[in-house]
């Protein structure tokens, strides 16, 4: 696996937990109460949530939905999904699995949701993964996924993605383009058809993002990310200057502290034919 991939084995040693203290309570929690809303609003009885990160949009789900439905929550790292595990409140309601999102270890028809927070853009093959998800769902059933909008709409992506290439300008990590990525709705309705889906629905969502502090939201987005190792890859040691570049520009962007940003995404919504 390259440095710059954004698979599971980017996600090792120190990246998880930076990730989840610094990202999730920024970027990650109040589009996991979007989706949890939405979710609740379906009433499913049986929910599988793939690439679940350390689990912020699960929590949301087992708060959200009734005490009786079941959620299996999966994620391709090992390493993100021990993290979830340590955080989830309440052990034993929640079965935890790693899986493939693209090579699912489930039945066919077996779950009335399939739900994931900002992954599709991370899946090796994206209408492989939306097809699995068909696979598993029930008659009827519901895909439900958001995705960021491009870097014009969310200076949190823009901006580190700029500091890397002002260290690195022969040679930038690459890993913030791919988040920001899948901004064509033409292009995603071609794959959630292909993958045997009706029409999908689309929804722009904005939201504030909101950190302690500047220095706060640069230390995740620096070591909390697989940009992480891929800056450990060209050398890096030492985060230090990186963060301090990146928090003098998200301060003029959004505040010391609080630091406060705009975040921009669309919520997809799919059925499967009943």
């Amino acid at each position: 696996m390259i440095a710059d991939s954004p698979g599971s084995s980017a996600f090792l040693g120190s990246i998880p937990v930076a990730y989840d203290t610094c990202l999730v309570p920024l970027i990650f929690e109040p589009y996991a109460a979007d989706l949890g809303a939405r979710a609740a609003r379906l009433a499913p009885r049986a929910v599988l949530e793939t690439a679940c990160g350390t689990g912020a949009l699960t929590r949301r789900l087992r708060e959200v939905l009734p005490a009786g439905t079941t959620i299996v929550a999966t994620d391709l790292s090992s390493a993100m999904l021990a993290r979830a595990r340590e955080r989830d409140p309440h052990p034993g309601t929640v079965n935890w699995q790693p899986a493939d999102a693209c090579a699912l270890p489930f039945p066919d028809a077996s779950v009335d949701l399939v739900i994931f927070q900002f992954g599709l853009m991370f899946y090796q093959d994206k209408v492989e993964g939306l097809r699995e998800a068909r696979r598993v769902l029930r008659p009827g059933g519901h895909c439900l996924t958001n995705v960021w909008d491009g870097f014009e709409s969310n200076p949190m992506g823009r901006l580190p993605h700029d500091v890397l290439a002002e260290f690195f300008p022969q040679d930038p990590p690459g890993f913030y383009r791919i988040p920001f990525s899948l901004t064509d709705h033409g292009a995603l309705r071609t794959m959630f058809r292909a993958a045997g889906f009706g029409e999908p629905g689309f929804e722009t969502v904005v939201r504030e993002g909101v950190s302690p502090s500047a220095l706060e939201a640069a230390t995740g987005m620096i070591t909390g990310t697989p940009a992480w190792s891929a800056l450990m890859d060209r050398g890096v040691t030492d985060p230090g200057p990186l963060v301090a570049r990146l928090t003098a520009k998200l301060e003029r962007a959004g505040g010391k502290a609080p630091f406060r940003i705009p975040m921009q995404a669309t919520v997809i919504t799919a059925q499967a034919p009943a």
